[in-house]
Order: structure tokens, then C-alpha cells, then sequence
């Protein structure tokens, strides 16, 4: 009746093997909670909690949660009321996500040797300490319908990524020059915009509908650090 409750609980592994390559394993669990009131009051929490074997131990595993809520106005009494608004929800989440990808490469923390003019020396300096990569995301929305066709969507969001992996080219090459630096977990952006949308959709019948949508998206990335 007034409450609305679900719940999710996902276990996943994948195991990948390729020619003669050492297998790429990686284990998630995700979980979700979401609780409604009345349609009115809504909130979501989620997590996910990650492991790769590309990571030392001690790192492998990154946990990342994220929260939202929503308020749906349209079903207050305040504005049912009001004809002309047929639909009215504002929103907010915040959460964080993980990346594991690394250019390609493999096991950063483990020294590598090559031959290179017919002398064995080191590819790479090693970096035990090699990580996830965190985005923390923030999202401020709006949805409304109104006058029984038109809508108008706005969302405005702000991204800060932390600990990138790059190589740290403030560090000296090492051995005579012959390895690369190590990759570090030091690089940090931000992304910040809004993406809004304004449209009319007109139905004649059953069969026949005609809409029209004009969108509107601006964002703008800054490089906070990037060891140069």
C-alpha cells in the first residue's frame, strides 16, 4: 500500500583466458536497497565491491558506494491542484565508481625485465602501491510535465576523479635511461556541466504520435594534476 520496498544482491565472476597470457580473473558483489513512500518519497542505496588480480594484495579490492533520493511534488496535495502540472520530481545522488583499467598493461606492482640490444633490463619501475581509480559523481535533477504534452528535464552534475594511474614523469628514468617510470596513482580531474531538454509530444490517436525534443549539453573538463 503506502510503502514500497526492494532489494538486490548480485555475486559475479569472470575468468578470461587468452592464448599463453596469464588469466584475467576478477569477483564483484553489487547490493541494492530502494524504499518509496506513498510514490512520493524515494531513496536508493547502492554499492559495489570489486577485486582484480592486477592489483598487489591488500589493494585488490575497492568498495564503492553511492546514495539518491527523490521527491515526487506532483503528488502533494500543494500541487495536485494545479492542472497545468501533470508531473513534478526533483532528484539528487552522489556515489563513487571504480576503474581498473591500467593502458593495456599488467601486474604494475611486479618488477618486469626485457631484452633490449641483447641485455636484460627493466621495463618498468614497479609501484606495489598501483590502485583503483575513484570518481566521486554528484547529479542535481529536475523532471516535469506539464500542459498535458510538453517536458522539461534539467540535470546538472560534477565529477572529481582521483588517483589516476600515469606514469610520473616528474621521477627520473632509471638503469641508463632503459625502463619507464613508474605509474602512480596521482592524476586528478575535474568534470563539471548540465544537460537540459525541452519537448512537446502530441497524440492524435492510438497509432499516431509526433513529437519534437530541442537538447542542450555543456560540459567542462580541468586537469587539477598530472605530475608534469
Amino acid at each position: 500500500k503506502k510503502h514500497d520496498v526492494s532489494g538486490l544482491f548480485l555475486f559475479m565472476r569472470n575468468k578470461r583466458v587468452a592464448c599463453r597470457d596469464v588469466p584475467f580473473n576478477y569477483v564483484g558483489i553489487v547490493g541494492r536497497a530502494t524504499y518509496g513512500y506513498k510514490s512520493k518519497y524515494l531513496a536508493e542505496f547502492n554499492f559495489g565491491m570489486n577485486g582484480f588480480e592486477q592489483f598487489a594484495k591488500g589493494k585488490r579490492f575497492g568498495f564503492f558506494p553511492s546514495a539518491s533520493a527523490g521527491w515526487v511534488l506532483s503528488e502533494e496535495d500543494f500541487i495536485k491542484n494545479i492542472s497545468a502540472i501533470n508531473f513534478l520530481k526533483i532528484r539528487a545522488s552522489y556515489g563513487q565508481v571504480g576503474n581498473d583499467k591500467m593502458g593495456g598493461k599488467r601486474f604494475l606492482y611486479i618488477p618486469s625485465w626485457v631484452e633490449r640490444g641483447g641485455k636484460v633490463t627493466q621495463d618498468f619501475v614497479h609501484n606495489p602501491d598501483v590502485t583503483w581509480e575513484v570518481a566521486n559523481k554528484f547529479n542535481l535533477g529536475l523532471e516535469t510535465r506539464f500542459l498535458y504534452g510538453f517536458e522539461y528535464d534539467l540535470d546538472v552534475f560534477y565529477e572529481k576523479r582521483n588517483s589516476i594511474l600515469i606514469e610520473s614523469t616528474a621521477i627520473p628514468e632509471l638503469i641508463s635511461g632503459q625502463s619507464e617510470p613508474a605509474f602512480t596513482n596521482i592524476g586528478i580531474m575535474n568534470n563539471r556541466g548540465f544537460e537540459t531538454k525541452l519537448g512537446y509530444t502530441k497524440k492524435f490517436n492510438k497509432d499516431v504520435r509526433l513529437g519534437a525534443n530541442l537538447s542542450v549539453a555543456f560540459a567542462r573538463n580541468q586537469v587539477e594534476f598530472i605530475d608534469e
